[in-house]
């Protein structure tokens, strides 16, 4: 279960729930939070209150006057981090048949794989008379850069319902995001 799920100590979104809120009374708002979610499922319909996100400055390392010393964070409600977590569980199962074993972001894949990959790609033409040339690429935030539209059309290839697909366009389209400033 999601809930269940949820890491404690995380800061509050944009409305003040915690993680923990949800943990603690889940039994007494459960019914609300299900129908809340079946509302937006089926009605495709995600607000910006639901899906607003605030980003502010979190400070992780030594002169806390030096702005290098702070990362930016995307605060967002938890109901929202909810909905990603319940969408993520159910796309999980399917993740070995769609991604290659070769690809070590693959769920339950260590990135010791990505090692032993670049080795034998280095050696192997090593043994051979063939030119042969190396790429190395940093995909570091790549989902932040990929093509929506380009994922739902994969995803729909790999025969996800279309009502599935559209729900998750629409949590991937209908964000806001607002920007906390004066905080130090």
């Amino acid at each position: 279960m999601a809930v269940k799920e949820l890491k404690k100590g995380k800061s509050p979104g944009p409305d003040g729930i915690s993680n923990e809120f949800y943990i603690i009374f889940f039994e007494k708002v459960k019914e609300s939070l299900l129908k809340t979610l079946n509302y937006i499922y089926q009605n495709d319909t995600l607000n910006e209150k639901f899906t607003n996100g605030v980003i502010t400055l979190v400070h992780k390392k030594e002169d806390p006057s030096k702005i290098e010393n702070y990362r930016p964070i995307t605060l967002l409600n938890c109901d929202y981090r909810l909905l990603s977590r319940i969408l993520n569980n159910r796309i999980k199962p399917t993740l070995k048949q769609i991604i290659s074993e070769q690809q070590p972001a693959a769920a339950g894949l260590s990135t010791h794989i990505a090692t032993i990959v670049i080795r034998d790609a280095y050696y192997e033409p090593q043994k051979s008379t063939t030119d042969a040339f190396f790429v190395a690429l940093d995909f570091q935030k790549a989902f932040d850069s990929i093509n929506h539209d380009w994922l739902i059309k994969v995803l729909r290839k790999k025969k996800f319902p279309d009502v599935f697909l559209k729900f998750l366009k629409s949590t991937l389209s209908n964000n806001f995001l607002s920007i906390k400033i004066n905080q130090i």
